[in-house]
């Protein structure tokens, strides 16, 4: 136990400390409050030091009542007695420890109960007017003159010290004023001034009133610190009170420039304080998570940029949803970090722009994600596409769920009831009016008309195609990101695609000279590394040819160009990952597919082919494309007279002289043609790989075939085909309506034909399920339904029969299931 423990038999709590560590004040305070010598005090325990030190004058709530007089507690206008008082008081046969806690009137009693020295009574004067003396002699003087004035005597019984200041100084203001009226009346009756005032006080009275009206116009247009700065002009004399009415200020901005007035001097400038400063490295990651591929699409056009220093300029990139919505996700992605709404939304770079700003028309947005929200938005509901999303299946995030191969999701049903719900009771004539995009030979936005259930099959029919697409354009995006995250020295991503061609611009030119524009190409390459210090940096290229057409020659020769460069730049090379879009026309075809087995063959390298899900490819090409056009158009309106930038050759010859970011290779047109001619023969005997449309990666397995898969992260091919044997489909073996088995995901399936894809060599199933092997077969509640390439299908099955009374289930031949096992 500790000495209080044992001196007062305390129950001891907690550590235990020799009293030595703590400061003589502290040793004094705890002897006098227990009431034990100093000298019995050794050991001091965590309990007794909280109750004795740390909460002691906190529990004193009320007066300690030392002559036990009052009735009830008295809990106003109590002081607290000091260690020096606390000590006289003892002297004085009074116990009162320090921390106690003492009313007025005990106190008046105690000074007049004990003659304290004149030192002790100075020192108590000072102290919180603690054992306050009446000076009776000093108060009957002052209230003799009062007498003289004919006002009333002060008063200080039962009166704060803060109301005699005040009437004191309400008695001193009268006399004051009769002084002044006394003053005045001599002055009339003899018609004589008692006082002069000289011209040169006159003077300086103007100017102090003329310096004071400039403060007070100088405060008027000021904002906050500048005010409180003019007001330490004020005279020091004046009261906070006169500062505030003459100034028309508040008390708080007077008190404010007194106190810096007097710790600065004149003039003095108030301190910034500074709230809670966020951290440089959660800035920078905020700044990322805005230019994050993800979230927005670099804007082509040579004129979509924004300066951000003296001749430094950036180009535009689009965000694809608003400030809140990006808030929402950067605080689910980080929840560690602390941060508000209006500061992250301050760290947006300047190049960052929001949808509607001046030159952010959005082009080429996905149509299946736009016809959604049309849709949605003719609800007039507050959900998002996204939350009538998650009506139709388990998770979102879920490969299964997504691409309609979960038995447990949904389905149209709940999202058909609910969409029921929300129209309610209907009348049979209640029409909903929508926009649409509709495609034919071009694209237009169409407003539509329909009745109630023909609007929500339409809506569920969207939202079926939606499901997979959402879910293929996201995991393209995520495989990118992890291969730029995971990669090594010995692996390369490549990202490419066709800039828009530029038409070259003359200073002062003719009217007809507009319509017969030449032009050029340009294809911009971004390259990822990572060098030795596992940082990811990127190389940018830019081919340029005379040559406009885009076409997949075009691709294979700017392949061609680039492979034997990076080979020598980076000697560990061993695997190519390219990413594009999915235009059938420039990437996605067998052409293409067949250049990538010659390429693997040609240099020796790992090749795989990433395509972006429809209309949603994130590239910073653009980005090089639009800079590039843009210097070059600004340089050339430059030049009126001469060395116009007219041709492709004097444009390659410009860029590579002034754009240093960027690596320029120049292709000649006639090499191009003369490519052509020659792949001409190439590709006489390939053939299209089935249901090219819906794979997103593709690889070469040797001797000309080509691994497909639905996503880049899946684990298997999805399909194996060989591009120089030929499959031709056969309308005889197979017919609409007619029950086949096929071979999916590695597993056999039964289903029924619904449709026949004569150029793209494929045929659409609606499948029964369990897949094979099984004995009985059944429709699933959700149809689940998918195109087959020809080379899938096993073998045609002849019409089941129904073996239950129900009829929902079916068997097939055991003939024919051996056939197809």
């Amino acid at each position: 136990m500790c000495s209080i423990g044992l001196m007062t038999s305390d129950a001891c709590e907690g550590q235990q400390d020799f009293i030595e560590t703590l400061s003589n004040e502290k040793k004094i305070i705890i002897s006098l409050r227990c009431n034990i010598e100093l000298s019995n005090l050794e050991i001091l325990c965590e309990r007794h030091n909280t109750k004795y030190v740390k909460m002691y004058p906190i529990w004193q709530k009320a007066c300690c009542d030392p002559f036990n007089r009052h009735t009830k507690k008295i809990t106003k206008n109590l002081g607290v007695v000091t260690i020096k008082e606390s000590q006289v008081m003892m002297r004085n046969c009074l116990n009162i420890p320090p921390g106690k806690k003492l009313c007025k009137p005990c106190k008046q009693k105690i000074a007049r109960k004990k003659e304290l020295t004149e030192e002790e009574q100075s020192k108590s004067e000072q102290d919180e007017d603690f054992l306050i003396s009446p000076c009776k002699k000093i108060r009957q003087e002052i209230n003799k003159e009062l007498k003289n004035f004919s006002l009333s005597p002060l008063k200080s019984h039962s009166k704060s010290l803060k109301h005699i200041l005040s009437e004191g100084k309400q008695k001193v203001a009268c006399i004051n004023e009769m002084a002044y009226n006394a003053t005045r009346k001599i002055e009339t009756q003899f018609s004589s001034k008692l006082c002069y005032e000289t011209n040169g006080m006159k003077k300086k009275a103007a100017n102090f009133d003329e310096i004071m009206s400039l403060v007070k116009e100088k405060i008027l247009c000021s904002d906050k610190r500048t005010i409180v700065q003019l007001l330490t002009l004020a005279p020091p004399s004046w009261s906070i009170l006169e500062a505030q009415n003459n100034f028309s200020v508040t008390e708080y901005q007077a008190k404010m420039a007194r106190k810096i007035f007097n710790k600065k001097g004149l003039l003095g400038i108030s301190p910034l304080y500074k709230g809670k400063v966020l951290h440089k490295e959660i800035e920078d990651s905020v700044k990322l998570f805005y230019d994050s591929s993800d979230l927005c699409r670099t804007m082509p056009g040579k004129k979509d940029y924004v300066s951000i220093q003296k001749n430094v300029h950036k180009q535009k990139k689009l965000l694809l949803c608003n400030l809140k919505e990006l808030y929402v996700l950067y605080k689910e992605n980080n929840p560690e970090i602390q941060i508000s709404y209006s500061k992250f939304a301050s760290l947006r770079p300047k190049w960052c722009i929001l949808p509607g700003a001046s030159g952010t028309h959005s082009v080429c947005v996905c149509s299946y994600h736009q016809n959604a929200i049309l849709l949605v938005d003719a609800l007039n509901i507050e959900l998002t596409y996204k939350d009538l999303l998650l009506k139709t299946v388990c998770s979102v995030e879920n490969k299964e769920c997504m691409l309609a191969q979960c038995d447990n999701c949904p389905g149209k049903e709940l999202l058909t009831m609910y969409l029921y719900e929300i129209f309610g009771e209907y009348e049979d004539d209640f029409e909903i009016h929508y926009k649409q995009w509709q495609t034919t030979d071009r694209a237009k936005l169409s407003s539509l008309t329909t009745d109630v259930p023909t609007f929500i099959e339409l809506l569920v029919s969207c939202f079926e195609k939606l499901q997979s697409h959402s879910y293929i354009a996201k995991s393209q995006s995520q495989y990118l990101n992890q291969l730029k995250e995971n990669m090594d020295q010995s692996n390369i991503i490549i990202l490419g695609d066709f800039a828009e061609n530029y038409a070259f611009v003359v200073q002062d030119e003719i009217q007809s000279y507009h319509w017969n524009t030449q032009q050029c190409s340009l294809h911009p390459l971004v390259i990822y590394y990572k060098e030795e210090n596992s940082v990811v940096k990127h190389i940018s290229y830019c081919f340029i040819s005379d040559d406009i057409t885009h076409d997949v020659t075009y691709v294979y020769k700017i392949f061609q160009l680039i492979i034997p460069i990076l080979k020598t730049k980076f000697l560990d090379l061993s695997k190519l990952h390219l990413f594009t879009d999915g235009c059938a026309g420039q990437y996605k075809n067998c052409k293409s597919f067949y250049n990538l087995c010659q390429l693997e063959t040609e240099f020796s390298l790992k090749i795989e082919w990433n395509f972006f899900a429809t209309s949603h490819r994130k590239s910073p090409c653009d980005g090089i494309g639009g800079t590039v056009k843009r210097l070059t158009a600004q340089e050339s309106l430059k030049r009126p007279y001469r060395n116009q930038i007219l041709t492709s050759e004097a444009m390659y010859e410009f860029c590579v002289k002034k754009i240093k970011a960027v690596n320029f290779i120049y292709i000649k047109g006639l090499d191009l043609q003369l490519q052509r001619e020659k792949q001409k023969e190439r590709y006489t005997d390939v053939t299209t790989l089935p249901g090219t449309h819906s794979f997103h990666q593709f690889i070469h397995l040797g001797d000309n075939r080509v691994g497909a898969k639905r996503c880049s992260t899946d684990t298997k091919y999805t399909i194996i085909h060989n591009l120089k044997k030929k499959h031709i489909f056969e309308p005889d073996t197979v017919t609409l309506g007619g029950y086949v088995a096929v071979v999916y995901d590695d597993k056999w399936w039964i289903g029924i034909v619904t449709e026949i894809n004569l150029e793209e060599v494929d045929a659409e199933v609606k499948f029964l399920h369990p897949r094979g092997p099984s004995i009985y077969f059944n429709w699933p509640e959700r149809d689940d339904h998918c195109f087959i390439p020809n080379i899938n299908i096993l073998k045609k099955l002849s019409v089941p029969q129904a073996c239950s009374s129900s009829g929902r289930n079916y068997v097939f031949e055991n003939v024919e299931i051996e056939e197809v096992q």
